[in-house]
């Protein structure tokens, strides 16, 4: 008797704790009561994640499922409950796909909700029902997420706030784990470190000191940031860790956070190239663009790099057309174009030289244009200038005589060659972005 008293003690006195690690108002809302004890009971007796899952769908009366941050399939309830044939597919497979991650994430109610703290709910057309959504959190560091479905009945108000709590107990139940959700602690540090540092903008030296404590973080002296564009992956069965898996080289030690229908990693300046050569057929079989900064030193920098990368790819899909990896460096300066606040039309932008070319080739149907551009981004050498043309290097003379008839081009003047050049690159460019869209 005296031992069911102790243990009776031990497991109120544990109950008190956890009751004071979640928010107070839970034990304020007496018509909740019977949910909390019995889930509290259930958490105290050792019960496994997936025990509680399905003990909060049978008490709240509609299917649970949890994922982590990677959108791995962690636990879920009865699935004969589950009326969506999405999330049946997705709990077959143990993840969701990459092109379902990038449509929900394209969803209003959900952009609003993931700026939010608390409960939100999550409504698109090609499901009937509405999906309540609570944040599963390590030391305030975002693990995973709580679904709650609305199979079986509508969604409440008293739900928002019973889900929450839900998610508590579940964060605690998960952290009691080393790998709570499959990854290491120190990715999740790591991941949402850089998420901070996108959607924030800045953050505080004590900030990110705070996270490379708590995650043991260390970045190497000269850093990259890289984005990657899936673009026309086939992902319709593949999730978005065989994406970083099939990248590893590129991604080395530091993972892949996955934002707005992008990859995002810091990558070493001293492996940069090596990993780049490691991957460049992957990318280029699968159309993934992959944009990369100019070199920065300082974390806290990461978002102005961040951003140098979004506009590699931007730029490079005109500037550097059927090439996949594309650096800031060699594109930031079609940047001038891209902020004019009027049309740009390519003939007044085209050196008079090129214009004369032009209307000549229209003329006598030759090909003095080309033959120029290709001749000088080959140094004036005639047999690499004819190889890419496809022709003889005696046609390529005779162009090259009639082109110097034309126009009074001075091969030895360095300054009036670049203006030749820069007219061609910015008429490409322009070309590219009218048929890009």
């Amino acid at each position: 008797m005296l031992t069911s008293a102790k243990n009776a003690y031990s497991n109120g006195a544990l109950c008190i704790i956890i009751m004071r690690r979640l928010p107070m108002e839970l034990s304020q809302i007496p018509s909740r009561d019977h949910i909390y004890a019995r889930l509290f009971e259930a958490y105290v007796n050792g019960e496994s994640l997936q025990a509680l899952i399905q003990l909060t769908a049978d008490l709240l009366l509609n299917p649970i499922i949890v994922i982590n941050v990677s959108y791995q399939i962690i636990g879920h309830s009865n699935i004969l409950e589950i009326a969506d044939p999405f999330w049946l597919d997705h709990i077959k497979n143990g993840f969701c796909p990459y092109e379902f991650i990038v449509k929900v994430n394209t969803l209003p109610c959900v952009k609003e909700g993931k700026r939010k703290e608390n409960t939100y709910e999550v409504w698109c057309e090609e499901s009937q029902n509405k999906k309540l959504v609570s944040k599963l959190k390590n030391k305030d560091i975002p693990i995973g997420n709580v679904i709650m479905m609305g199979c079986k009945r509508d969604i409440r108000t008293e739900d928002y706030t019973i889900l929450e709590k839900v998610a508590a107990l579940y964060s605690m139940k998960l952290t009691e784990h080393q790998k709570p959700t499959h990854q290491r602690p120190q990715s999740v540090y790591y991941e949402n470190l850089l998420l901070d540092l996108i959607e924030r903008k800045h953050l505080s030296g004590e900030e990110i000191l705070s996270y490379l404590e708590l995650g043991k973080l260390t970045f190497p002296s000269r850093m990259y940031v890289l984005s990657m564009n899936p673009g026309n992956f086939n992902s319709s069965d593949c999730s978005l860790d065989d994406i970083r898996d099939n990248c590893s080289y590129l991604f080395h030690r530091f993972p892949a956070v996955y934002y707005r229908e992008h990859f995002i990693a810091v990558c070493d300046g001293d492996k940069l190239e090596e990993q780049l050569s490691k991957i460049q057929e992957f990318l280029c079989t699968n159309h993934i663009y992959v944009g990369i900064s100019r070199c920065f030193r300082r974390i806290e920098d990461f978002y102005k790099y961040y951003q140098q990368s979004l506009k590699a790819i931007t730029l490079g899909r005109c500037a550097c057309p059927g090439e996949y990896i594309i650096y800031y460096s060699r594109v930031q300066y079609y940047e001038f174009l891209e902020m004019a606040d009027y049309p740009l039309d390519s003939d007044s932008l085209c050196h008079p030289y090129l214009l004369t070319l032009r209307e000549y080739d229209n003329a006598h149907n030759n090909n003095l244009f080309d033959t120029l551009y290709q001749y000088i981004i080959n140094d004036g050498n005639i047999q690499k200038t004819a190889a890419d043309l496809f022709i003889h290097r005696n046609t390529v003379r005779y162009r090259m005589d009639k082109i110097q008839e034309l126009v009074p081009i001075d091969f030895s003047n360095i300054a009036e060659i670049s203006n030749v050049f820069i007219s061609y690159r910015i008429m490409n460019y322009l070309r590219e972005k009218e048929r890009h869209k």
